[in-house]
Order: structure tokens, then sequence, then C-alpha cells
């Protein structure tokens, strides 16, 4: 879970980085998702820790790195490489 927590907050905030306004992670939105996937919601919080795995999995056979050590240029491929679906590796999601 400390690993998605990780790989979750690398994410967001390359998605919603900090300019004149903060990051996301500096907004609350790991806040609000901790909330948000509170009790009931064990199906999608297990859906998300499974994507952040496959998401360390492709950055380890894209650049053999962990997401939190990619450079900016490199996150913002390996992110458009899953949203295209063109993926090294197996993703069961």
């Amino acid at each position: 879970m400390i690993q998605a927590i990780s790989t979750l907050t690398c994410l967001i905030n390359r998605i919603i980085p900090e300019d004149e306004f903060p990051n996301a992670e500096n907004n609350g939105v790991l806040v609000y998702l901790a909330r948000f996937l509170g009790p009931g919601k064990e199906s999608l919080r297990q859906m998300i820790e499974l994507g952040c795995q496959l998401t360390e999995q492709e950055s380890s056979v894209m650049f053999g790195q962990t997401v939190a050590e990619l450079t900016d240029q490199q996150l913002d491929g390996l992110i458009t490489e899953i949203q295209l679906g063109q993926v090294r590796t197996s993703w069961t999601i």
C-alpha cells in the first residue's frame, strides 16, 4: 500500500503540477481519495492499488527505475504510453 501511495502521488502531481497554484497533493487530492475510498469501496481501492503496481512494473521495464525516480519527461512518456495502451507488460485491468 505504501508503494501505491508513492506511485499515486507522483502520478497525480504530474497530472496536476504546481504552477501559480499548489500541485494535486498540496491541494488535498490524496486526502480526498483516502476519504472517498473508505469503507465499502474495497474493490475500487484494490483496482487503484493494482493500477499503481502495474504502472511501477511498466516503469521498471521502460526505464529501469521506479515511478518516483523518473524525470518529468520520462513520467510524461510513461503516462502517455499507458493511455495509448502501448504497454510492454501484461495488464490485467
